[in-house]
């Protein structure tokens, strides 16, 4: 069962999944998860960039299995990319993250078996990639989007007051849009916001399972029973 943990920069995903591992392995609850997939490659190589071309390489048969099965999808994507982004270099950025997306969900899709399979940022996430990180103004096209994109098994939608994730991401490390200012920062956050908005509430989503989460109150044990009463429902 693949779950997919989506939201805005600074909603709380991230913290929210390593709690939800850390109390599945408290309960031998069997797991797998895009953040261990991914310090795997970091442990076994010294080099970040290494690291970083090494995954890819090994993702590329999957990529292109997930191209081949959802090419409308990935022309979808990659029309939206180059009419919103005028730099080469940033297409290509845009380009390999939808790449990887899809490539994780194909791999995830083969290993799932059992497993509850975690998803940081995964493919229903490609729509921030596509419709909010170019440098042009376009209408963002929800409908064709979510008719379009393959959907995991059950979608854990984070999201908290925007002054809270605006405060959290100006205060982060690595935060989108590095060397913006203020304004810059809060109006891209706002339109993420709106658009996650959009997205959850569409008809084309609303056949996937979705749980809407509060970052500052929800309960990581109700949270596993609902999970685990779908994964049962799903398997019998």
């Amino acid at each position: 069962m693949i779950i997919e943990i989506s939201g805005i920069s600074g909603s709380g995903k991230t913290t929210l999944l390593k709690h939800i591992i850390k109390d599945s392995n408290n309960k031998n609850i069997r797991t797998l998860d895009s953040i261990w997939f991914h310090k795997f490659f970091d442990k076994k190589i010294f080099s970040k960039s290494f690291s970083i071309i090494l995954f890819d390489l090994c993702l590329l048969p999957f990529v292109g299995l997930g191209i081949l099965k959802h090419f409308r999808f990935f022309k979808f994507c990659l029309t939206n990319i180059n009419c919103r982004s005028k730099k080469f270099f940033n297409k290509l950025i845009l380009i390999r993250s939808v790449c990887k997306k899809l490539g994780l969900l194909v791999y995830f899709r083969n290993k799932q078996n059992k497993n509850l399979i975690f998803v940081d940022e995964g493919i229903i996430h490609s729509s921030h990639v596509i419709f909010i990180n170019g440098e042009i103004e376009k209408d963002i096209d929800i409908k064709t989007f979510t008719s379009l994109v393959p959907k995991p098994d059950l979608i854990i939608y984070v999201y908290d007051k925007i002054e809270d994730v605006i405060k959290r991401t100006l205060q982060r490390d690595d935060p989108p849009l590095k060397n913006s200012d203020h304004k810059t920062l809060s109006n891209f956050i706002i339109k993420a916001d709106l658009m996650f908005k959009d997205l959850m509430k569409n008809e084309h989503l609303k056949k996937t399972n979705i749980i809407k989460v509060d970052s500052q109150a929800y309960s990581i044990k109700d949270l596993l029973e609902y999970i685990n009463g779908i994964q049962k429902t799903s398997f019998n």
